[in-house]
């Protein structure tokens, strides 16, 4: 037998030592548990079990590289989780911080005219346009901002957006309505901002609060 037939001979083995047939796949998925266990307890300086069977040092160092490479993705990720929650969490303290920061900038002017009109000289009437001015200059800020005056006035009377302060009773109305407004009220989009207080007037021995559809009193 010749040399080069001894080392086709002596390698045939060691190449065929690591494949697996599908009927040893049981055996192979039980020896890669028991090297992850040795790795585990080779970190943790546990003693290995008694009887076990050894695992190869190649296969055991692959192991061991694996788990450290896991080990430190792990840490990554959690430094960048970390990193990722402390962000959002500044962010949203300046979001709440300065909600209203574009809003209150466009209210400044506003507040400028004020202190011009009361730093003017001049009689009532002026005095009086000035502030006619600043009020149509507020009630302009806040149409653009979606916000609406409610009608009261000669309405009939609406618990959910009428605050009733006082209530006079008068024959001749047929349902509970609002006499006289006495502080106006507002609304955002289908949001209530204020109810209006209103004076009520109603016909007799009927309570305002039944008065939400006019049609019931029919």
């Amino acid at each position: 037998m010749t040399d080069s037939k001894l080392e086709r001979e002596g390698s045939e083995p060691l190449e065929e030592e690591f494949e697996v047939s599908e009927e040893g796949q049981d055996d192979l998925d039980a020896a890669m548990r028991e090297a992850l266990a040795a790795v585990e307890r080779s970190e943790s300086g546990a003693e290995p079990p008694a009887g076990g069977e050894g695992v190869p040092g190649a296969v055991l160092a692959d192991l061991e590289t694996q788990v450290a490479e896991l080990k430190d993705r792990n840490v990554r990720t959690l430094a960048d989780f970390e990193n990722y929650r402390k962000r959002i969490d500044r962010e949203r303290t300046d979001q709440q911080r300065y909600a209203g920061f574009e809003v209150l900038s466009e209210i400044l002017p506003i507040l400028d005219n004020l202190g011009l009109a009361l730093e003017a000289s001049g009689d009532v009437d002026d005095l009086k346009a000035g502030v006619e001015l600043i009020s149509k200059q507020f009630h302009d800020f806040l149409r653009r901002h979606g916000v609406e005056r409610l009608g009261a006035e000669g309405e009939p009377f609406d618990p959910t957006v009428h605050d009733a302060v006082s209530r006079d009773e008068d024959p001749d109305v047929k349902f509970p309505t609002v006499a006289e407004e006495l502080r106006p009220g507002y609304r955002m989009g289908d949001r209530l901002l204020r109810p209006a207080s209103v004076r009520v007037t109603t016909p007799p021995d009927v309570p305002a609060s039944d008065a939400v559809d006019p049609e019931k009193l029919n």
